[in-house]
């Protein structure tokens, strides 16, 4: 498999667990920092994302690429239940019932990740839907206060009517409350123990900075992604509306 930025494969790593069945992606140091702070993220988010391991690997072994990777490290992730495919329709549908949705949406939204569907969630034979790959996620060109272009945003207000992006809104923005308790100060120096080259900590506090100033934008964000007005969400005033349009 083919990472845009590198090789990814599949392999058993040894922890003190015992033996685990993973996709390992070789990239950049700086490319598994943001997979792993944004892993972290979604962790404590309790957002469904799989296991994760930095694992060393003899580059003897594996036929990948190690620019800008001197430790030889890999981003792992525990391979789940065998994945399956569905139809663009079919998939569209089981996102909309997905319990995660909208929470998943915000967390794309903070961490400005922008191609998560169709391509960065697993569907298993399980039924269980899995985020993955996010590497592209926390760009340096990102300013906090700009939409991004949260693909699970664009699916879930298609086709809703006014009424339904209010009651979506409001669960994100439940959400949003959620990703503000997060203590960014705890996330940075569990990834900069994990990261303990001292050139990586301008670059975690920089992901950490953007993560603070962004999550005091997120309501109005969510709003402007949902394509609604930016002043605070009245909903029980939304409802009187509605109840009134059809009166």
């Amino acid at each position: 498999m083919h990472t845009r930025k590198n090789t990814a494969f599949r392999g058993d790593i040894q922890t003190d667990c015992g033996r685990v069945t993973t996709i390992l992606k070789l990239l950049r140091t700086e490319d598994i920092v943001r997979e792993a702070l944004c892993w972290a993220l979604a962790r404590s988010l309790e957002l469904p994302a799989p296991q994760a391991y930095l694992v060393q690997v003899d580059p003897a072994v594996v036929n990948g690429r190690y620019e800008g990777n001197p430790e030889k490290l890999a981003f792992g992730s525990k391979e789940t239940a065998r994945s399956r495919r569905l139809h663009s329709s079919e998939e569209q549908k089981v996102l909309r019932n997905w319990q995660f949705a909208p929470a998943c949406a915000v967390f794309d939204l903070w961490v400005h990740c922008t191609d998560r569907y169709p391509g960065n969630l697993i569907f298993d034979v399980n039924d269980e839907i899995w985020l993955i790959d996010h590497e592209e996620a926390l760009p340096h060109f990102a300013q906090y206060d700009s939409v991004s272009n949260s693909t699970l945003f664009q699916m879930l207000r298609n086709e809703c009517s006014e009424f339904e992006l209010r009651f979506l809104r409001r669960e994100a923005e439940n959400f949003a409350a959620k990703c503000a308790a997060v203590d960014l100060g705890v996330l940075q120096v569990m990834i900069e123990r994990l990261f303990p080259d001292g050139t990586l900590g301008s670059q975690i506090a920089r992901h950490i900075q953007f993560l603070g100033d962004r999550k005091e934008e997120l309501p109005g964000l969510i709003a402007r992604s949902l394509g609604l007005s930016r002043k605070s969400s009245n909903f029980n005033g939304s409802i009187k509306e509605e109840k009134e349009k059809y009166e």
